[in-house]
């Protein structure tokens, strides 16, 4: 069974507010030795700008190279819409739920 590491992201998230996550997920990344499923949990966050959508391409990038799996969960009406015009709901999995993701994972 893989390791579920789940990320809870507040606020608006931009150049400077992102910092933090991006120190913690980036390490989370180096530190994985097996393939796991990794969640970022959006219901806390209201608004992101373009750094904070290159973070999550890169975070992408960076578990698929770990043979890991990306899920964003509970996407606000704004982040959502922001994501989906950027394209990056095309390749990332989304649901609109944590429960909803538990149900996919589990099945």
């Amino acid at each position: 069974m893989k390791s579920i590491f789940t990320i809870r992201l507040q606020g608006d998230l931009d150049a400077v507010t992102i910092e933090p996550y991006s120190d913690a997920i980036d390490k989370l990344a180096i530190s994985i030795t097996s393939p796991s499923v990794i969640v970022l949990d959006f219901a806390q966050v209201r608004y992101l700008n373009s750094t904070a959508i290159g973070n999550i391409a890169h975070w992408f990038s960076l578990f698929q190279d770990k043979s890991s799996e990306m899920h964003l969960v509970a996407l606000t009406d704004n982040v959502y819409d922001t994501l989906e015009l950027v394209g990056l709901l095309h390749a990332i999995p989304h649901h609109k739920t944590i429960d909803d993701f538990k149900l996919v994972v589990s099945s």
